[in-house]
């Protein structure tokens, strides 16, 4: 624990911490007469499994907890899957940048450069049989308002992104809790492949809304809309996905044959939308009878804007900052250095950012 209260003795009359885990707790004084517990206290982990099927009772744990929808894909497929991709995703430029500055300081910039290789299952628990993929909805109204209103415009969406992602966390933990009773290993990711990336946002960027995006599609959740991003035949795009990698294999479900996002077709409104021309190329995704076809993004260009904080439309404008900086033909360490440098010092502490091309998406409210 992290409060003045020693906590050594209590932690002694613990019983069940999984080898290698760590137990933070915390300690609330009160007047009021609660019952005393045991002196010896069993953590989920250590407690019997009971007589339920695992896989009927990781289901209902993850619907009890809020999960909208709950998919299970074979490792087998999601390895189909990232082959097919590769060819287009890995050997992408990724740039990430940390401030070096003080608080309430001009930006000192440090940028480093990564190059994209899609990962598998595999990669992230050794021995993995099966992906279990589960979603929660942002609120439609929080949704709806952004950028929309003069009030409310960005504030809403901002805390939705990071509350989505915390409380998908929680599930997650919950879900590794119940798989170490039954003796399944687990490992979790927010992007188990590897192909998203992340939103500005006061809280620490956050996954953005392409996030599992393969793993939900491989797990029969999803259909790929032209944008690339995850659509939900109830929710839309407003879903976001945790994905729980176990080493059981559960029963799967196929992909999404019997529903499509057809407005796509005829729509362009995400490609228009962008503000730094970050779509390129049409790429195929076909797999088990189901084909989705979208447009490639460089990450380089899109997190432009919405990771980096460099377009105002983006989320930033609505706040108060007043930048907008173009981005170059060709983006360069160099040029993003130059570019986030003109954060402001005092506003660059709470950025709140959004993906636009997804907001212009008629999947995910009513569009003009």
């Amino acid at each position: 624990s992290q409060c003045g209260i020693k906590e050594t003795r209590f932690q002694q009359h613990l019983k069940g911490l999984p080898e290698g885990r760590v137990l933070i707790t915390e300690t609330v004084l009160t007047e009021a007469p609660l019952t005393p517990t045991a002196k010896q206290v069993v953590l989920p982990a250590a407690q019997a499994a009971g007589d339920r099927p695992f896989a009927e009772a990781l289901r209902e744990l993850l619907v009890s907890q809020g999960a909208a929808a709950v998919g299970v894909a074979p490792v087998e497929r999601i390895d189909r899957l990232v082959a097919q991709m590769r060819p287009h995703f890995d050997g992408q430029t990724i740039f990430d940048v940390k401030d070096a500055a003080r608080p309430y300081s001009p930006p000192v910039p440090e940028v480093t450069t990564r190059v994209r290789r899609l990962k598998t299952a595999a990669d992230l628990l050794p021995g993995a049989r099966s992906v279990v993929v589960f979603g929660l909805p942002l609120p439609q109204a929080s949704v709806d308002h952004t950028a929309r209103h003069d009030a409310e415009a960005v504030g809403p969406i901002t805390f939705a992104q990071y509350e989505s992602i915390n409380l998908l966390a929680i599930m997650l933990r919950r879900a590794i809790a119940l798989c170490e009773r039954y003796g399944v290993r687990a490992e979790w990711s927010f992007d188990l492949d590897g192909s998203a990336s992340f939103v500005a946002n006061p809280r620490g960027q956050q996954p953005d809304g392409f996030s599992n995006r393969f793993a939900a599609w491989a797990a029969g959740l999803v259909r790929l809309g032209k944008g690339g991003f995850p659509i939900h035949p109830e929710h839309g795009t407003r879903m976001r996905y945790a994905a729980l990698v176990i080493d059981r294999e559960l029963p799967a479900d196929a992909p999404l044959a019997s529903w499509q996002p057809t407005q796509c077709a005829s729509c362009d409104r995400c490609v228009q939308r962008c503000t730094t021309a970050a779509f390129g190329k049409d790429i195929r995704l076909d797999l088990d009878g189901v084909s989705d076809v979208f447009r490639l993004i460089d990450p380089a260009r899109c997190d432009w804007a919405k990771r980096f904080s460099l377009v105002g439309s983006e989320g930033t404008f609505f706040t108060g900052w007043n930048l907008d900086v173009p981005a170059p033909e060709v983006i360069t360490a160099e040029a993003l250095a130059d570019a986030v440098r003109q954060h402001p010092a005092i506003e660059k502490r709470r950025p709140c950012d959004f993906d636009a091309c997804i907001l212009a998406c008629p999947y995910t409210r009513p569009q003009a």
